[in-house]
């Protein structure tokens, strides 16, 4: 398994604003650990859901005569799960799921309570929560996590070839 995740899959952190932009009830961003894996044969797809859960789905082929793919994704403490479980086999990936075990070791920290905001509750009625927001060091450095395992992945070539 950690060889097709080595070959074929990914290990990257999703940063997500959705909840400043939109719904306007946030301050920060979200930072969420993600695993997948894409490949043209559903056995190691179906083994991967079965140890470690995630979602499963069949993707369009990217070439045009191409075989439709078999994708997995994990996200979050499912996907720590899968890093301390695999990444001592893991060869090319193996800083990628590193820098994940350190955004996880982050978002584990204590957050400062900062005040309340009134938000609707699932039956509608509004409720005060308390807002609770992570230290702007903290931020940074997940920043930094995200920036990191963005140019661990970036496979363009950033230095001339010499021959």
């Amino acid at each position: 398994m950690a060889g097709c995740l080595d070959c074929d899959g990914y290990f990257t952190i999703k940063r997500s604003t959705y909840s400043m932009r939109v719904r306007n009830d946030a301050t920060q961003p979200v930072f969420s650990e993600k695993i997948g894996l894409k490949q043209v044969s559903p056995e190691i797809v179906n083994m991967l859901t079965q140890y470690f859960g995630g979602y499963k789905r069949i993707e369009k082929p990217t070439a045009k005569k191409g075989k439709p793919l078999y994708a997995w994704s994990v996200s979050d403490r499912k996907a720590i799960t899968l890093i301390k479980t695999l990444g001592d086999y893991l060869i090319i990936k193996h800083k990628q799921a590193m820098v994940l075990l350190e955004l996880r070791r982050l978002k584990e920290l204590p957050r400062i309570q900062h005040g309340t905001f009134i938000m609707l509750n699932r039956w509608g009625k509004p409720t005060i929560m308390p807002r609770r927001i992570v230290d702007p060091d903290i931020i940074q450095a997940k920043e930094r996590l995200f920036n990191q395992v963005k140019s661990l992945n970036d496979t363009r070539i950033t230095k001339p070839i010499l021959l």
